[in-house]
């Protein structure tokens, strides 16, 4: 059943009972018709929802020691549901790869991803990154990025760094 709270009690029932008999009442009668208003204002519990996307990505290795990839995403999500918002998405993506040595590995990336919301808002990003992979071993690696992400109302600046190692078949 749509909205179904733990309690047993769906949002259409706890709106029902507001309407009836006031909302004080019910919080009163029903304490879990309120958890959904506790939680910023978001219905808790199960609902309709439906997602779907469709993905196009291409590598080509133009010389032994380059590789480019990109990728176009979109993404469509909505719901029949009272309060929900629906929205489209677009994601497009572009990496170099530039083999320095067979165990150096640059590469330098671009990112940029949209959703639109039917209200007309839209929430935007974009990404540029550089990175490098170091082999120490055949199975063990050091890698680095550093980017900056251009979000629609902040920036922000990533630096990452890890290390890899393949301990056997299935363990990474």
């Amino acid at each position: 059943m749509p909205g179904l709270l733990d309690e047993g009690l769906n949002a259409n029932q706890c709106k029902e009972y507001e309407d009836r008999f006031g909302k004080d009442q019910v919080r009163q009668l029903y304490p879990e018709c309120d958890k959904f208003e506790e939680e910023f204002g978001r219905f808790k519990g199960k609902f309709d929802s439906y997602n779907n996307m469709a993905s196009l990505n291409y590598s080509r290795d133009v010389a032994d020691q380059f590789n480019i990839s990109a990728g176009y995403s979109y993404r469509r999500y909505w719901s029949p549901e009272e309060g929900t918002r629906d929205s489209n998405g677009n994601s497009l993506r572009l990496r170099i790869d530039y083999g320095y040595s067979p165990i150096t590995i640059f590469s330098l990336s671009y990112y940029f991803d949209e959703n639109r919301y039917d209200e007309g808002d839209a929430i935007s990003r974009q990404s540029v990154d550089i990175g490098v992979r170091r082999y120490i071993t055949k199975v063990l690696y050091l890698s680095g990025r550093f980017g900056r992400d251009y979000y629609s109302s902040s920036d922000n600046t990533e630096i990452e760094v890890s290390v890899t190692g393949q301990i056997d078949e299935k363990t990474t």
